[in-house]
């Protein structure tokens, strides 16, 4: 239970099934969230999926301005 490791850094939640407090598990999914929506591990999985060094970075710095200053 907890986090679990994925290939790539990535990290998985996975719930217990009881004694967490909600404050916790609202934690959590805050924590996964920052971490999977960051600028930086988007870039990440566009290299990973392929996609050239500067055309990552121009969708990340898209992405950056345009969806993630605003979710955070």
């Amino acid at each position: 239970y907890g986090a679990v490791g994925l290939p790539g850094g990535c990290r998985r939640l996975s719930f217990r099934p009881c004694g967490l407090r909600s404050s916790n598990v609202m934690r959590q999914i805050r924590d996964f969230m920052q971490h999977f929506f960051n600028p930086l591990h988007v870039y990440c999985r566009l290299k990973d999926l392929g996609v050239k060094a500067p055309t990552a970075h121009r969708v990340t710095r898209a992405y950056e301005r345009l969806v993630w200053r605003r979710i955070w």
